[in-house]
């Protein structure tokens, strides 16, 4: 609880951390430093460290959550005239807590958590939004789920702040660790993605941690109070305190304000007390803690994607893909058999190595074409052909999110040296295309 005088400066900050957000001219290391020497967080984890974004003290930590997104499920929202209504009970009747259990009047909402890294992309968990088709269907973005105040009900979101995904970018998945890059239907206008990562070659044990995120689908919370217990090869453990909800929840150091890991799961979230549950609380080192997966893999295909519009797979540090690409752009010719051939070389043996075929082609109806790929020796690989599809185009990889007609796994163990031609055929009048560019991926 804020006394009067700290509600009024908290207020202050608030209107100072919108303005600032809004014209971007402040560093956010000057901001943050200075904000740390005058509030510290002192939340350990044996307590319940989730608190509201209006009771956030510290400024930086209000600029970070305004790019946190809460991903909801389609089922649980009923479109209005300009708003979803929210279909879900509330957090103490949905989970038959006890009265006393925090939050219980609260209005649930999201399945999960995540956080935007460039304009129209977001980073969450792969088990957040499973499939391209999965999440095309049933997800919905939504960047404004947060008490506003303590006596505010959120009972909807607005269409204004909400998105539609479009496609999965990258998708990568371990023993203990997954994670999705989301492409959303249109730029995210009214916030702003975070700038500043950290590799986990730069994280270390006892670092302080902060979480933003949906804890069982709560409007946002700040959780403070961790730090990281364990580095492990792909992940890291902490002690912060999160529930289902928060899977997919961006995880900063909480000196620096890097983003340095996307929650992916924990310890059981409730325990039985007498006729009804209240959340599960570990004392001392009696919970295993929360597993965090590293964003090494992520923070190059991010900046790969600021830049060119796409992100390639990517593989650890010491095995880099090897990239050939073509930006010659080509116009394809309607109704014409022969198509357009455009070349790479590659000037080095890539034997024992994968292929990957990365491209980005518009056409204004795709099931017209077909696409060829040519080795060195001549021989032709269909990549796909007169597939009917409602995109505007073809932009992906083969081979990683497109599936070619041709298993390019054949290629592993044959000689890649040389010059190859991808060929793209047009074979029905009346619609125009154009391969903006196309790339092999070996590793």
């Amino acid at each position: 609880m804020l006394g009067r005088g700290q509600t009024t400066l908290h207020l202050a900050f608030l209107i100072l951390s919108t303005f600032l957000f809004a014209c971007g001219d402040v560093p956010f290391s000057a901001t943050y430093d200075f904000v740390l020497s005058n509030y510290e967080a002192n939340v350990i984890y044996d307590e319940d460290g989730r608190e509201e974004l209006y009771s956030e003290q510290r400024l930086p930590i209000s600029f970070l959550a305004m790019s946190s997104s809460a991903i909801f499920n389609r089922k649980d929202l009923i479109p209005g005239k300009s708003e979803y209504i929210i279909d879900r009970p509330s957090f103490g009747v949905a989970y038959e807590l006890c009265s006393e259990e925090r939050f219980y009047d609260q209005t649930l909402g999201p399945i999960c958590s995540g956080v935007l890294v460039a304009d129209d992309l977001v980073l969450t968990a792969l088990h957040c939004v499973e499939t391209k088709e999965y999440c095309q269907n049933n997800l919905v973005f939504n960047f404004d789920f947060y008490k506003k105040h303590e006596s505010q009900s959120l009972a909807s979101i607005s269409y204004v702040d909400s998105y539609a995904c479009k496609d999965i970018i990258l998708k990568m998945e371990d023993a203990l660790g997954d994670l999705a890059l989301v492409k959303l239907d249109r730029p995210v206008k009214k916030y702003r993605p975070i700038e500043d990562f950290k590799a986990s070659t730069f994280i270390n044990e006892g670092d302080p941690l902060v979480m933003l995120g949906f804890p069982s689908g709560l409007p946002l919370k700040i959780t403070s109070g961790g730090q990281v217990l364990k580095k492990n090869t792909d992940h890291f453990v902490t002690d912060l305190d999160s529930f289902g909800g928060n899977s997919g929840s961006p995880v900063y150091h909480d000196k620096t304000g890097d983003l340095v890991g996307i929650l992916n799961r924990g310890e059981l979230d409730f325990e039985r007390k007498g006729d009804c549950y209240v959340s599960k609380k570990c004392k001392g080192g009696e919970c295993n803690g929360e597993a965090v997966s590293y964003i090494d893999k992520m923070i190059g295909a991010i900046e790969q994607y600021k830049k060119l519009g796409y992100a390639d797979p990517v593989t650890d540090e010491k095995d880099q893909p090897i990239i050939y690409s073509s930006f010659i752009p080509s116009d394809i010719p309607d109704a014409n058999y022969l198509g357009v051939a455009t070349t790479i070389r590659v000037d080095k043996e890539m034997q024992g190595k994968d292929l990957y075929v990365g491209v980005d082609i518009r056409h204004e109806w795709v099931g017209d074409l077909r696409l060829e790929l040519i080795n060195p020796d001549g021989d032709q690989m269909i990549l796909q052909n007169l597939r009917s599809s409602e995109e505007s185009g073809v932009t992906g990889v083969y081979g990683y999110d497109l599936v070619s007609d041709f298993p390019l796994q054949n290629l592993k163990n044959q000689n890649k040296k040389g010059i190859w031609t991808l060929k793209v055929i047009d074979s029905k009048s009346g619609d125009i295309g154009l391969i903006k560019n196309w790339r092999l991926i070996f590793h």
